[in-house]
């Protein structure tokens, strides 16, 4: 890859520098998730996300303001948001076969529960969770 190339994909993804924060209230582990939805008998949700992806980023955003989702989120679920380049991030997009960003994995404990794709909107991506739940 020439000098040039490299620069362009910076300037069109970003750089592990401009991260977006964590959002509220989410753990940055799957493994702290689940010790927490154990005690709150809760279902589990990993986002698992690069941070050059800007669907990643618009949907932390969309979390923090959109109503629907976030109560959506905090009344059923405990969330984590794990990068695709760690440990924990390449297991869980090997074992659930993770190959675009974000991916959201569902679990009951240790059950894997199912899936969700992509970037959505608010009330799309809820319809999709309750799909999985029931």
């Amino acid at each position: 890859m020439n000098i040039v190339s490299k620069l362009v994909s910076l300037i069109n993804f970003g750089t592990l520098a401009n991260a977006t924060p964590l959002p509220t209230g989410w753990y940055s582990s799957f493994a702290e998730a689940q010790q927490a939805a154990k005690t709150q008998n809760k279902l589990v949700l990993v986002k698992v996300h690069a941070d050059w992806c800007g669907y990643c980023k618009n949907f932390d955003k969309d979390i923090e303001s959109t109503a629907l989702l976030s109560n959506y989120l905090n009344e059923y679920f405990v969330c984590a948001r794990v990068q695709e380049h760690t440990r924990e991030g390449k297991t869980l997009k090997k074992a659930h076969k993770v190959v675009a960003y974000p991916a959201f994995l569902v679990f009951r404990g240790d059950t894997f529960v199912g899936k969700v794709r992509g970037y959505r909107s608010a009330a799309t991506f809820v319809d999709a969770l309750k799909i999985i739940l029931n």
